[in-house]
């Protein structure tokens, strides 16, 4: 679990660098610029799901860290 949360983590932190990167580059649209604002708006909500996706999955199974077996077996059937 705890490999997905930081591939998650590094993943919507190198989605919002890019679009944060690629925001002056996507200029030569021309003077209303709206594509390439609509796409860097997206981008920056899809990176921020993604974190905060990644910040709430240790949250969504407390019978793993908190030695609750019964909390543990439903954790795990809900997991697979």
């Amino acid at each position: 679990m705890e490999w997905v949360t930081l591939v998650r983590l590094i993943g919507g932190t190198l989605v919002l660098w890019f679009m944060g990167s690629s925001r002056p580059v996507a200029g030569g649209e021309g003077e209303p610029g709206r594509l390439a604002t609509a796409a860097f708006g997206l981008g920056v909500v899809w990176s921020g799901v993604w974190l905060l996706s990644a910040s709430s999955t240790r949250r969504r199974s407390p019978g793993v860290h908190h030695a609750d077996p019964p909390g543990r077996d439903i954790a795990g059937v809900l997991a697979r």
